[in-house]
This record gives structure tokens, C-alpha cells and sequence, in this order.
């Protein structure tokens, strides 16, 4: 008998066994995305579930569990495991096997696969909290003990003692007692040394039922430690009425930043831009993410969130100057957003869905300039194609559509077409390439063996005009891209080789030649406007030519690759090539193996290259052997094109003349009279050549189109004036887009932080340094949690410890410096989570900070490096000690914790919550001073905007707050945070938590108290 089961962290859990199944979202105790429970206790969740399902059914018989996590299997085959979540589980697990089924569960018929009402409650809520209550003792020791107590209640009432809720208990009492259990009832000494056991426990639960105090109920039962906390038993009703008079005191849902006050929401129109220009390929998930957690953040209605969308879109269409950014945005706005906003539906349900995009886009409506001016610059009306879309994907009503037509048709103030114009809108295009995609990748599956022309008529067709990148912008939005290129690399792997080993037809021949040279130049465009990683991420084509070349060869981001990754696989077969080349002969098609090919070629160049340097060639027999190379296969010279820049890169000014001029013969094209196809792909192979040898040329001879950082000016200079008029609009353009990603590429992640930081609180009004923050916050969506621990490992340390930067810690800057951190730190762990379950990939250019390749270094405990005398270095620091978690000589805050409580659940090896760590360290360290001043005023406001956020982020901050971190803080400054707050701040499911929360009112109190006195006496 075989059980399927598996889990998801953000969509539910399920089972099948034997042609039934079950399915269910999360409790609300462990939803998403509050983590606080491993993979391994979700993969088990489904089984015990299944157990307690279909148990019955499983009666001496052999029952196999198909699970997808090795931790889950090692911890049922073990029967244990060190975290209590999961024992608990266990016990669950381990009593069904041994009652067979420990409860039954029936389903009505239905005609729906909505999981039935009996799981979600007996599994869900039923089981969890009888577990929770009931677990501490075992059942027969429970009920020795209460047979021992009946008896002594018994023995009483026989004697004529008459009591309420408690019978009285003296030594003489306990004495007859005895008497009574060893000659009436003839029990044994033991039995009798049980009973006694179970009065003191009964004794106790009567007194916690009489409401008799904790201590005295400890001292009278002479209890020597607190486990007699245990059986003073409160039912489940007590504990749920509790819980909700806590949450009575919540603090009322407020704006983490307010910024509906502003013309323009800047953080929505910074997202959309970065997610459109710098990551057209990302999956719409992690988008989704981003603007579901602002929409929490700001507190924005659905109505204004569609709004800001539509209107930053529009407002990229109109920004964009290049016909590949105008496609770019045209994809996103008509392909990609009518899917985010089915997603934002999807994970928030609405009954009234339909109503808010519709009042979403009247609020767009009223920005009658905006959309004028989009229809120009795109000859077309946009809301007419956005309102096609959204009623496509049902998430208007056709009459909606109609009345927003009509409402715009009316107020529309754009000056009336003068004839129609014979080009296509984009828009149009771009919606009418997305089916033509899915009929390519239909045509790209077909057998490359049996009807190759069919295949590169279709292929040579796409590289005509613009509609190979009309098709892959459309294949970007949608997000078959990768699929598209997978497709492209099975075709060169195929025409790489010799597919006949009696021979080859020249028809044949030539027909694989085209094919290895489309691809392979479709190839390269889709890498250098996309990234390799669309290629490079594939796990099945890791031994292909193209990605092997790719990824060793083909420049990226600016950057050329090591000239040795070019070794040489046969001599002769270079010789030979380079004798061809000489001799005036064609290159061959017939029996010709084009990676051997193209892995010689490289050598070819630098033959060529040294003989003309040396004065064995002439400038024409040079340029003659070049252009023999690109006279039918032009995969060739972009081969050549790489190895001449890569050596260039190596190589001084003075030795880079002879290469510059190779490089000036590949990028001249000639056509060439009988070439089938050869004006598409020479288009193709100028765009490619153009790109690879741009970084490489003169300052004279570039093309300075993508350099956004000025030669003459200073990298700081060129940021804090990008980013001073970024902060006057309160939107971005495009420019200052490509311009801040080339300057975080350049300087890296602490620097940026640093000097995005000083030019955010650079302004004095409250107006302004909101907006700032509005736009900031969103810049740090180019490369999230690095910037975010530059943000929490650099710069707010150099505020909080430099007394230069002390003034600026003064409010109003200070807490807008907090509101940042917050939302930062939120938007990070929120967007961990959302990268689990889908392929997230590095930023274009990125590379590791010295930080992160040290945090990876210190999670492998042979690569640690040896621990250094605490006097030798400063005390908060980022080493392997700094960051261990429970093993420092002194008692670390985050594993302190009372007797009979667990440690606490965090992943450990996290390199945010390590940074979280060392920063309230800091903080700690800096609330125990006894003066105040703008450092712990920082430090206040930081906790009170992670309580803003709400229990559903802010616990994942102050987890790793030191519990005396707020009684000292409160110390110092008395009454600085309300009794509600101190409940939020503190965790209440555990003892420690509820202590210090205790503790933390008295002070409240007693200041209250004394200041009443005081204000008596005065």
C-alpha cells in the first residue's frame, strides 16, 4: 500500500492514497508567510494527517510513504527529533499506529473538490489544541494521579469532613489516610506513595481552579522547582478568551509611510520601472511580492494601487527612446500586468475585484494630459488596448470596458489624427506576437531531422526587420523565454555534428550549416539583451557547445572574459584551417564539424594576429583571410570578435592597434552573391559585433548611447545628482534607471547605501523627506538583501557609533532612517520567502560583497577561521564569533530562555538574520548608557515602526531583540513605549516573553504612579 503526500510553504498540504485525497491551505497558527516552522514539520504535517484519515485501513498491513524531504524520512524512520514542533507530530504519528486509527472522520457527498469541513476543523483546530493542552502528562499517569485524589476525596467525605473546592490537608489528616489506603483498601506501599503523589498534584489544580496566586500555591505544595505550573490546568475556553482581550489592545493599523498625500506614489513607479527595464524575464511572482508588501507597508487601497500601476507604465511608454525599451515597456504593460493583476487577485480574493480596477483606471482617467501624450507618442488609444486585455483575462465586465471608453472618448483633449499612418502601433504588435510565440515553440519541436527547410524558412523569417525582437519581448512577458532558448540550443546542438556516417548531400550539408548559424546568432542576441542566465540555468544543457562557449567566452556586462578560457583542441586542424583561409578557398559545408570549428577559430585569429605583427602578413592579406572567415558563416566572427577583445582587454594602448583593425574588418560586411539568407543574419551578426567590441574601443570611437556615468565626473557626484532630481520629480525616468544600476555595479552595495542614505536626509520638510523615502526604499529593489545588509551591517552602524553622523539622527531624519530599515528588512524576508518555490536569479553584474563570500565561509565550520583574542578586535563585529549562535562563553540573548522552553526557531545560517543579530547587539549595547540622545532615539523609533507593520512582519525583527533591551530602554526613558506596544514587542507565546512584558508594564505603572505623586505634591 503506497501514501503520497507533500506540502508547500505558501500554497497548502495533501495527501492521495488508493484513489482518495485531500487538500488544504495552512492553519492560521503556521500560515504563510509567518515562518516559524521547517520544511520538515510541513512534509509531515500531510502524513500524520493521512494517518489519522485513512489509519483504519491500515491494520496489519505494509504501508510505504512517498515523501520528497530526506529530513522528514530520517525523522519518521528515527521516531525523534530535537525540535518539539515536529515531536509533537510524532507522538500523533506513533499513537495512531498503536491504536490503529484514533478517531474516525466521514465526508459528505459533494460535487465540488473543496477540501470537507471535518479536516480543516478536527485536523486544524481539534487536534492542535488537544495536543497542545493535553500532551504534558501522559494519560495513565494522569489518571493514577487522579484515582489517588478521588480516593482521598472519598476518604474525607466517609469521615464527615464537608468542604467546597478544596478538602483541607494537614499532616495528621494524610496520616490517618495511609491508615486507611494499607488496612481498608489492602493496597501496596508504592500504590499507596502514587496516590500521595496525586493528591499534592490534585491539590494544586483545586487551588488554581479556587484562583489561589501562583507562589503561594508553590510554597504551601512545597514545590521546589515550577513544574507544578504544569497541573494547574486552564481550559482551552480561558486561553482563548485571553488571547483575544490581548489583541484587543492591538495598535491601530497605521502606515508604515503615507504617501497618498503625493501627486504620484514613487515607490510603485520606481518598482514597475526596475521590474520592466532591468528584469523583463523575472517571473511575475517575485513582482507580486513586491508590491503586495508596499500595498501593506503604505496601507494603499486596491483602487489606487491599479491607478499608480496603469499610470507608471503609461509613463515608462512615454519615456522610452529606443525602439527595444518601447517594446520592453509596451510587453509589460498589455502582457505582463493584466497577469500581476490576476496574481494580486489570486493571493488577496475580493468580491468587489472588478469594481476596483474600474475604480482604479477612474482615477487614471482623470490624468487627461498623461494619457494624451501616450497616445501620441504611440499613435494609438492605450487605455482602449490595457481595457481589450483586462476584459481577455476577466477582470472587467464588457460594460465597464464601455463606460470607461466613453468617459475617455469625451474628455479626451489630444488633437485629432491627420490620415492613417501605415506602421502598426506597438502595442498592437506586441499583442498580437504573444500567440505567435506559442506557434513557434510548436514549430521549434518539430524533428530537426526531417524537414530542416520548413525550420529555417521559419527561423530566417523571424530575423526579419524587427520581429525577432518584437517575438522575444513578448516571449520575455510571458515568461517562455528560457523555453525559447532551450529550444534554440537543441537545434545547435543538432547541426553541430555530422548527423550521416556514410556521407553527407551538399543540400544537407548546407542546410545544417544554416541552422547551427541562425541559432547560434539568435543565441548571442537573446544573451546579450537578456543575460546568459536564460541559457545558463537550464540544468540539462550544461555540456552543450553554446552554453559552454557562452559562459566562457562571450562578454557580459561590460566585462571580457579570460583570454586562457580559449585552449586549442587540434593543431593540424588550425594549420589547415589557416591554409584554407590563405589559399583563397570557401570554407567547406559538407562533413564539417562546426564546434570543432568554432573551438579553432579563436586560434586562427591570434595565428593571424601575430604573423601580421611580426611582419609575415600584409595589411590586404589580412583583410582578404577576414573576410574569407564571414563569407557564409557568421557565427565565425563573433568567435574571432571575442578572443580579439579578450586579448585587447589584456594588453596596453600601445599594442592594441593591429587588433582594433581586425576588429574593423569582421564588423564590414560584404553580401555575399548566392548565400541563402545572408542579408538577415549579417543584420543580426552587426547589432551582435557592435555590442561586443563597444567597451573595448577608443573614448572617440564609442558608442556612448549606454554610458550614463560621465567620464569627467565622480561617481558620488553623478549619484546625489541623479538622485537630487529623482527626489524634485518624485518619479524615475529611464536614464536615471541604467544610470544607478551602472553606479551600484561599479562602487558596490556599502557605498551606495551610504551615499543614497546621506542624500535621502539631506532634506528638512517632513513632504520631502517622505517622498525621498518613498523613492529610496524602491531603489533598494535593485538588489534587495544585498543592500539591505550594506544598509544594517554599514551605514546604520557608522550613524549610530560616528559623531558626525549623530545629528542627522535627530527627528524628523531619524525616524525616517527607521522607517527605511523596517521596510527594508521586511521587503527582504517577505522576498526570501516568495524565492523558494521559483528560480530567482542574480542581478546582471552583481557581484559578491566581501561580506557575503565571509558569512558563506563561516557557515562551513573547516573553513571558520581561528577565533582571536577578544582584546584585539572591536567587540561588535562581524567574525565567526560574533555571529555564533549559542556557543559564545557568556549566555547569548537569543538562546535565553526559561526551564522547559525550546530554543528559538530562526534559520541560523541566514546571513540577514545574522545581520539582525549584530545590529541589536549594537543596540543593545547602546540602550545601557545612561544618557540620551539621538542614537537611542533611533533606536526607538526603529521598534515602533516594526510594530507598525503589524504581527505578521514584525515578529520576524523583534525576534532577535534582546529581552532587556526594552527594560532598559525604558529605564532611560520612562513611558516611552504604551502598554500596547510592550505587547506587541514582546513574545507572548513563550515565558521569558511574557515576563519581560510584565515587567515592562510595572514600569509603566510605577511611573505612572510617581508621576501622579509628583504632580500631588507640586
Amino acid at each position: 500500500m503506497e501514501l503520497f503526500t507533500d506540502a508547500s510553504s505558501t500554497k497548502g498540504f495533501g495527501g492521495y492514497f488508493k484513489g482518495e485525497w485531500f487538500y488544504s491551505s495552512w492553519p492560521s497558527n503556521i500560515a504563510y508567510p509567518d515562518k516559524t516552522f521547517s520544511m520538515a514539520f510541513l512534509e509531515l504535517y500531510p502524513i500524520v494527517v493521512s494517518a489519522i484519515l485513512w489509519g483504519s485501513q491500515w491494520t496489519t498491513k505494509r504501508i510505504l510513504f512517498w515523501c520528497d524531504n530526506e529530513a522528514t524520512v530520517a525523522i519518521v524512520k528515527k521516531g525523534r527529533s530535537k525540535c518539539l514542533q515536529i515531536m509533537k507530530l510524532m507522538r500523533k504519528l506513533t499513537w495512531c499506529a498503536y491504536r490503529q486509527i484514533p478517531q474516525t472522520s466521514s465526508q459528505c457527498s459533494t460535487t465540488s473538490n473543496e477540501v470537507p469541513k471535518q479536516l480543516r476543523c478536527n485536523v486544524v483546530l481539534n487536534q492542535a489544541v488537544n495536543e497542545l493542552w493535553n500532551s504534558a502528562i501522559a494519560n495513565t499517569t494522569r489518571t493514577v494521579y487522579d484515582t489517588g485524589f478521588r480516593k482521598f476525596e472519598t476518604f474525607m467525605l466517609l469521615n464527615g469532613f464537608q468542604f467546597s473546592n478544596l478538602p483541607p490537608i494537614s499532616e495528621d489528616i494524610l496520616i490517618y489516610f495511609i491508615a486507611h489506603c494499607f488496612k481498608i483498601l489492602s493496597l501496596q506501599y508504592s500504590t499507596i506513595k502514587l496516590y500521595l503523589c496525586g493528591i499534592r498534584i490534585g491539590a494544586a489544580t483545586s487551588a488554581g481552579k479556587a484562583k489561589i496566586e501562583d507562589h503561594l500555591i508553590k510554597t504551601l505544595g512545597r514545590w521546589t522547582s515550577d513544574s507544578y505550573i504544569r497541573y494547574i490546568r486552564v481550559t482551552p475556553a480561558s486561553i482563548k478568551t485571553a488571547q483575544s482581550r490581548i489583541q484587543e489592545f492591538a495598535p491601530p493599523s497605521q502606515a508604515v509611510l503615507e504617501v497618498t498625500t503625493l501627486p504620484i506614489c514613487p515607490s510603485i513607479s520606481v518598482l514597475v520601472a526596475i521590474e520592466a527595464i532591468l528584469n523583463p524575464t523575472n517571473d511575475i511572482q517575485p513582482f507580486v511580492e513586491q508590491i503586495s508588501v508596499t500595498e501593506k507597508l503604505m496601507k494603499l487601497t486596491r483602487p489606487y494601487l491599479y491607478s499608480e500601476l496603469i499610470r507608471a507604465c503609461f509613463m515608462g511608454l512615454i519615456d522610452a527612446n529606443e525602439k527595444d525599451n518601447e517594446l520592453n515597456w509596451a510587453a509589460f504593460t498589455y502582457l505582463k500586468l493584466p497577469q500581476v493583476v490576476v496574481k494580486m487577485n489570486q493571493q488577496a480574493p475580493r468580491n468587489d475585484f472588478s469594481t476596483d480596477i474600474e475604480q482604479g483606471i477612474d482615477l487614471l482617467l482623470n490624468s487627461v494630459p498623461l494619457l494624451d501624450l501616450t497616445d501620441i507618442k504611440l499613435n494609438c488609444d492605450c487605455v482602449q488596448f490595457l481595457l481589450l486585455e483586462f476584459t481577455k483575462h476577466d477582470l472587467i465586465t464588457e460594460s465597464q470596458s464601455q463606460r470607461l471608453l466613453h468617459r475617455r472618448s469625451t474628455e479626451s483633449e489630444k488633437p485629432a489624427k491627420a490620415s492613417d499612418v501605415a506602421t502598426k502601433p506597438t502595442p498592437s504588435l506586441i499583442i498580437k506576437a504573444e500567440p505567435t510565440v506559442g506557434s513557434i515553440l510548436k514549430t521549434l519541436d518539430a524533428d530537426c531531422s526531417k524537414n530542416q527547410e520548413a525550420l529555417i524558412s521559419v527561423l530566417c523569417h523571424m530575423l526579419s526587420g524587427k520581429s525577432f525582437d518584437l517575438i522575444i519581448a513578448a516571449a520575455a512577458a510571458n515568461g517562455t523565454l528560457q523555453n525559447f532558448a532551450v529550444k534554440l540550443v537543441k537545434i545547435n546542438e543538432y547541426a553541430k555534428q555530422v548527423q550521416q556516417t556514410q556521407g553527407e548531400s551538399s543540400k544537407a550539408a548546407q542546410n545544417r550549416a544554416l541552422l547551427f548559424d541562425i541559432s547560434f546568432l539568435m543565441l548571442c542576441h537573446i544573451t546579450q539583451l537578456y543575460g546568459s542566465e536564460i541559457v545558463t540555468t537550464a540544468p540539462d544543457f550544461f555540456d552543450t557547445f553554446f552554453y559552454q562557449w557562452a559562459t566562457q567566452c562571450l562578454p557580459e556586462d561590460s566585462k571580457y572574459k579570460c583570454i586562457d578560457n580559449h585552449t586549442p583542441t587540434e593543431q593540424n586542424k588550425v594549420d589547415q584551417l589557416l591554409g584554407n583561409l590563405l589559399k583563397s578557398h570557401e570554407l567547406n559545408y559538407i562533413m564539417t564539424r562546426w564546434q570543432e570549428m568554432c573551438t579553432n577559430m579563436p586560434f586562427v585569429a591570434q595565428e593571424i594576429l601575430f604573423a601580421w605583427e611580426h611582419g609575415a602578413l600584409s595589411p590586404d592579406y589580412v583583410k582578404a583571410m577576414v573576410n574569407r572567415s564571414k563569407s557564409k558563416m557568421l557565427c565565425l566572427p563573433i568567435i574571432m570578435s571575442t578572443w580579439l577583445c579578450s586579448y585587447m582587454n589584456t594588453v596596453g594602448e600601445e599594442s592594441r592597434e593591429k587588433p582594433l583593425k581586425m576588429l574593423q574588418f569582421l564588423k564590414n560586411i560584404n553580401p555575399t552573391e548566392g548565400e541563402v539568407h545572408f542579408t538577415e543574419r549579417s543584420h543580426l551578426m552587426s547589432n551582435i559585433l557592435r555590442k561586443i567590441v563597444n567597451d573595448i574601443l577608443p573614448v572617440n570611437m564609442k558608442d556612448k548611447t549606454n554610458q550614463h556615468i560621465p567620464l569627467k565626473l565622480l561617481p558620488c557626484e553623478v549619484l546625489d545628482k541623479c538622485l537630487k532630481n529623482l527626489f524634485s520629480k518624485g518619479w524615475i525616468d529611464m536614464q536615471s534607471v541604467y544610470t544607478l544600476e551602472q553606479l551600484l555595479n561599479l562602487c558596490g552595495g556599502d557605498w551606495f547605501s551610504d551615499r543614497t542614505v546621506m542624500c535621502m536626509l539631506e532634506g528638512s520638510r517632513l513632504e520631502d523627506l517622505n517622498k525621498a523615502l518613498s523613492i529610496v526604499y524602491a531603489i533598494f529593489y535593485m538588489d534587495l538583501e544585498p543592500l539591505t545588509l550594506s544598509l544594517i551591517l554599514h551605514t546604520i552602524p557608522k550613524f549610530l557609533q560616528t559623531s558626525q553622523h549623530t545629528n542627522l539622527l535627530t527627528d524628523p531624519r531619524g525616524y525616517i532612517l527607521a522607517k527605511l530599515c523596517v521596510m527594508c528588512i521586511t521587503s527582504a524576508q517577505t522576498a526570501k520567502t516568495a524565492e523558494k518555490d521559483i528560480m530567482s536569479h542574480l542581478r546582471r553584474g552583481r557581484k559578491r560583497s566581501r561580506k557575503e563570500i565571509e558569512l558563506d565561509e563561516m557557515e562551513e565550520p573547516e573553513c571558520r577561521p581561528v577565533k582571536r583574542s577578544k582584546t584585539m578586535e572591536p567587540q561588535l563585529t562581524l567574525d565567526a564569533e560574533g555571529f555564533n549562535f549559542g556557543e559564545s562563553s557568556t549566555q547569548d540573548f537569543l538562546t535565553a530562555k526559561e526551564d522547559g522552553e525550546t530554543s528559538p526557531t530562526f534559520d541560523a545560517k541566514d546571513h540577514l538574520n545574522k545581520a539582525l543579530v549584530n545590529m541589536f547587539r549594537l543596540m543593545n549595547a547602546i540602550s545601557q548608557e545612561r544618557s540620551v540622545g539621538p542614537q537611542i532615539s533611533f533606536i526607538v523609533s526603529f521598534i515602533e515602526e516594526a510594530i507598525k507593520c503589524g504581527p505578521q512582519y514584525s515578529r520576524g525583527i523583534l525576534q532577535f531583540m534582546p529581552p532587556q533591551m526594552l527594560s532598559q530602554i525604558m529605564r532611560n526613558m520612562p513611558a516611552v513605549f504604551t502598554n500596547q506596544q510592550i505587547l506587541h514587542i514582546c513574545d507572548l507565546s513563550t515565558l521569558t516573553g511574557r515576563k519581560w512584558a510584565a515587567k515592562a508594564v510595572c514600569q509603566n505603572a510605577r511611573y505612572k504612579h510617581d508621576y501622579i505623586n509628583i504632580d500631588r505634591n507640586s
